[in-house]
Order: C-alpha cells, then structure tokens, then sequence
C-alpha cells in the first residue's frame, strides 16, 4: 500500500465532522426516581426561550410526585437544546400528562431524555403505584438487573432487588422480586 495513502488517511478523517448521538443506558424506573430531585406530572403548555445551549417549555404541573421541601412552583422546564446532546423536542405543542423526572439546579427543573419522561397515561397501574408511593419506599434497595432469559437471575440479598423483564417483546413492564 501507497505510505502517502497512510499517512493522508488519518488527515482526512480529522475534516469528517463529528458524530454525536444521544446514548442512555437501561436503567430501572425506581433507580431514576430515587436518584433524581424532582419528579413531576405535566402539561406542556407549548416553547419558551431557545439558547445556544438549552431550551425550556412553560408547564403547568398537575401532580409533584418528589421535590425537595421548598421547591418553588415550576413554571418551566429545561433541556438540552440538541436532541444530540439528549434533549427533548415537543411533537406537538401541547402534550399534557407527562412524567418527567428531572434534577434542581438554581431553582430550574433540568432534564434529558435520559432521565424519565412517560406518557403518564401509558403507564400500567402498577407503574403508576410505583411512582406515587412504591419507589420512594424502595430507594434502599439496589436495583440488580436480570433482563436476559437465558441466564438465571443473581439472589438478591437484604438491600438487593432483582428487575426481571415480564415479558421478553414487552420491554416497558417489569417485574420485581
């Protein structure tokens, strides 16, 4: 092979522009809430202000599910303005009752599509237990994922818990033990 072809190689590679994608790893339900400060039902009353770096949306809160005591009321909510970098873009300009778990920073409510955001209405009963009362009990408990049906699944011992998939095509309902 050409030596100039291997060295103008590496060259060429640095002019490609960049490739970003937004990338979250599987994490349980009961997990995000427990390590999120704020977790929140919502209607999306349509976009507020676009930076270079953020966007937020003007909500109106119908349920707080977590905050910290002295959380004031939220107005807005903020995310990443790329959906690259893991933010949330609206489809429509109003979407009403959605779960949103976020982090408090400055008083302002931050989240990515990392962190939960459900239809709330899509949630199972079970789901929705979980997040009006279920999870913040469980927030001692390490979540131990088993999502792989040809392996057995660890024991869990006192401050574990074991996340099993219900049903292996339905990946959005899981069973604890």
């Amino acid at each position: 092979m050409d030596p100039s072809f291997l060295l103008s190689f590496p060259l060429l590679l640095t002019l490609l522009p960049p490739c970003s994608a937004c990338l979250c790893k599987l994490v349980h339900p009961q997990t995000v809430y427990c390590e999120t400060d704020v977790v929140i039902i919502v209607d999306i009353l349509g976009p507020g202000q676009i930076t270079r770096t953020r966007r937020n949306f003007k909500v109106n809160v119908t349920q707080v599910l977590k905050a910290p005591k002295g959380t004031s009321e939220i107005r807005y909510i903020y995310t990443p303005r790329r959906q690259e970098d893991c933010g949330y873009t609206v489809v429509n300009s109003h979407q009403s009752q959605l779960l949103i778990a976020g982090y408090l920073s400055r008083g302002k409510v931050y989240f990515t599509r990392c962190h939960l955001f459900y239809f709330w209405y899509r949630l199972t009963p079970h789901q929705q237990l979980g997040f009006q009362s279920v999870y913040n009990a469980g927030c001692d408990c390490q979540i131990l994922p088993c999502l792989l049906c040809w392996r057995n699944c660890p024991e869990p011992d006192v401050t574990d818990c074991t996340w099993k998939q219900a049903n292996y095509q339905e990946t959005d309902h899981y069973k604890h033990s």
